[in-house]
């Protein structure tokens, strides 16, 4: 019995070697990276990581009890029990390279599909490197035999561990603030999503990521299309703040612009207590709802949102599956890693169902088939209602009617949230509130395929469409500059009662409207550009120079 669990011992190094690498090491400097990033606090994230731990460690050890059985029981081979070690040492060691040394080249989880031909480069380097550890591996069995072969890779797994936990140990020194619990997690419900008012009802409709360009060259392709914005006017002159969501949401709602002063999620609650928008609202008394999935706004004052609840709880079971695709995702061989099935760092779907609430959830299908055949609740109170969908984001992988496509397109995705908004409008108009709706239905921000500077220029124009209460027309096109710093004004106006032919009246449009470029691979730097004329034309966007670094 002793003599079997000394010959087992180099089984637990590797099984622990491999789950800390995996489930301690790499969790923690996910968080530490990424913490403003995420909804939960560090506590719950080892939490779930210490459980993937032991499942995995166990299992590991498991397989090579078994194994060693089988060498004992069946075999009866000395040495079948050593080769299956050097294998799982093999693989932990390739694992631990291609995941510390060579994640540089990996790509940027936004959601699109990731296409992994592209990398033939790094796949050439993975499979040099495996070559590279089994052709040392094969060279040091020959001269070492067995054993000696095995107690050297024990000992170089210590070695990992003990990096892995140095530098885990002054990443963690260097960032204490991440110890601290999250004392308020905001979670966006779809409570009261079908109440609407018989007074006064303000609505935000955002289809994420729809370019205006591409948007009305789809909607002119199509007459009815056309019909659908009667009563709308459309703004192609309009600018972004941001290239990206993260940003231009605080941005939105709040008017306050993120220059880099202060980490981002201060930065966002700061903005939220202080918005302009939200103090109209109060003082007009509206019901204010803001259904967001990724919504950030963590303060006492966040209460005043009444879909919002905070008392949220992680779902172990998705936690370690979302966690166990990251870890693939970083650490596989570029060769494998499609088997990962990751496009983007999707935690937001780790939430528990709140006292019964179902989560909010912004996949367009969802509001379509969901949220839009609810029977509408109608009462006198005033209500707001910010409503974020996935619109045009990726990936795309549906036809307009919502099936399921194999190689579908961005114009497919805004057919699809052009149905959305034709299901929608219907949903007001059957329900006898359209007419007392100020409706504003807008992207984020515009799209383009690729992040190099010049087409991170091109996501500066989003789709832009405004009805104010009781307006009727055909669909005006109109020239007006806009720019989200000027939405604060636009949503009083609005509850004033402007219809679009007044609601720029009181705004200074006059000078250049500025646009922060920011990249996913360093949201800590920011250049500022000032758009001089339309957006349509890049040669009219300039940069000023100006740079706004996070200051450490």
């Amino acid at each position: 019995m002793i003599k079997s669990l000394k010959e087992l011992i180099p089984a637990f190094v590797l099984s622990f070697s491999f789950s800390f690498m995996l489930f301690i090491y790499e969790p923690i400097v996910l968080y530490t990276n990424n913490s403003n990033d995420f909804w939960f606090d560090l506590f719950t994230m080892i939490k779930c990581s210490l459980i993937a731990f032991f499942i995995f460690f166990f299992l590991i050890i498991f397989i090579y009890s078994i194994i060693y059985l089988i060498q004992k029981k069946i075999i009866k081979k000395k040495n079948f029990f050593n080769i299956m070690l050097i294998i799982g040492f093999i693989i932990f060691i390739v694992t631990y390279i291609q995941g510390n040394y060579l994640s540089g080249a990996l790509p940027t989880l936004d959601g699109r599909e990731i296409a992994w031909n592209d990398y033939t480069k790094q796949k050439i380097i993975s499979f040099l490197l495996l070559v590279s550890v089994v052709s040392i591996t094969l060279f040091i069995v020959k001269k070492y035999k067995y054993e000696k072969t095995i107690n050297i890779f024990k000992y170089t797994s210590y070695a990992i561990v003990v990096m892995l936990s140095v530098s885990l140990i002054s990443l963690c020194a260097s960032n204490s603030t991440i110890i601290f619990s999250k004392k308020y997690v905001s979670t966006a419900t779809s409570n009261y999503i079908n109440n609407y008012s018989s007074n006064n009802n303000l609505i935000v409709l955002l289809l994420d990521s729809i370019d205006s360009q591409t948007m009305e060259d789809v909607v002119k392709n199509n007459k009815d299309y056309l019909k659908l914005f009667d009563d709308f006017t459309y703004y192609p002159n309009t600018i972004s703040g941001y290239p990206f969501t993260d940003y231009n949401v605080p941005l939105l709602l709040s008017g306050k612009w993120y220059e880099e002063e202060m980490l981002f999620h201060d930065f966002y609650n700061k903005a939220m207590d202080d918005s302009k928008m939200i103090k109209d609202l109060k003082e007009n008394n509206y019901n204010i709802n803001i259904y967001n999935t990724d919504f950030k706004y963590n303060t006492e004052k966040a209460r005043i949102i009444r879909n919002l609840e905070f008392d949220s709880k992680v779902n172990v079971t998705k936690f370690i599956k979302q966690e166990l695709k990251y870890d693939l995702f970083k650490y596989l061989p570029f060769y494998l890693k499609k088997y990962s099935k990751i496009e983007e760092m999707s935690f937001q779907d780790t939430k528990e169902e709140i006292n019964g609430k179902d989560i909010f959830s912004w996949k367009d299908i969802d509001f379509y088939n969901n949220y839009l055949n609810l029977e509408m609740n109608i009462s006198s109170e005033n209500e707001f209602k910010y409503i974020h969908l996935e619109g045009a984001h990726a990936p795309y992988d549906i036809d307009e009617n919502f099936n399921k496509k194999n190689n579908a397109t961005v114009q497919d995705k805004i057919k699809a949230s052009l149905n959305i908004i034709d299901k929608f409008l219907k949903y007001l108009k059957d329900n006898n509130v359209y007419d007392n709706s100020a409706i504003i239905i807008l992207a984020d921000h515009g799209f383009w395929y690729e992040d190099k500077d010049e087409d991170l220029i091109r996501r500066q124009n989003p789709m832009l469409y405004i009805k104010g209460f009781n307006e009727h027309h055909e669909r005006i096109v109109t020239d007006q500059k806009v720019s989200f710093d000027y939405f604060q004004d636009i949503y009083k106006n609005l509850i004033d009662g402007k219809k679009t032919d007044t609601l720029f009246d009181n705004i200074d449009t006059t000078g250049p409207r500025k646009f922060l470029l920011y990249r996913t691979s360093g949201y800590d730097h920011l250049e500022e550009y000032y758009q001089y004329g339309n957006p349509k034309d890049l040669n009219t966007i300039k940069k000023t120079g100006v740079i706004f670094d996070l200051k450490k």
